[in-house]
């Protein structure tokens, strides 16, 4: 619980936009992304979305498993980016982070579960699912 009485994660869909919106204009919200806030406003909105990420995951994309690349790299990405396996099919965009969902199988007895809800896919998974061939298109050049 912040000093302002807000907790660290606020969603819209849970609390009246108008009481959002003016205690976002009087410094006591800041927002990390549409529809999400934060009390904790001695933090960027990049470090907030960093700090929350799985329960910004979990409330999003209930029951995600993080899959292929981020799997094997334990989470996110260098560049920002998290692969999940979710219900959802628009890109997530947080400061920082874009959390990519794809169709695939959910969680199975060997994925390890995280926080919220979530889990990540077991290294026997990930090793299967990266397999796959890319949908990476090549250019032109090089389809021939």
């Amino acid at each position: 619980m912040s000093q302002h009485g807000y907790p660290d994660l606020v969603f819209a869909s849970e609390v009246d936009r108008r009481i959002l919106s003016q205690a976002q204009a009087q410094g006591r919200l800041v927002r990390i992304a549409p529809g999400i806030y934060s009390g904790d406003v001695g933090h960027t909105a990049e470090a907030l979305a960093r700090r929350c990420l799985w329960q910004i995951v979990a409330h999003d994309m209930p029951g995600a498993v993080i899959v292929d690349r981020s799997a094997r790299d334990g989470g996110l990405g260098r560049d920002g980016t998290l692969f999940v396996v979710a219900d959802r099919a628009r890109p997530l965009a947080l400061p920082g982070i874009t959390v990519t969902p794809r169709k695939g199988t959910p969680a199975l007895p060997g994925d390890m579960p995280l926080p919220h809800g979530i889990h990540i896919a077991s290294e026997a998974r990930s090793l299967l699912e990266n397999l796959t061939p890319s949908r990476r298109r090549l250019p032109a050049s090089d389809a021939r």
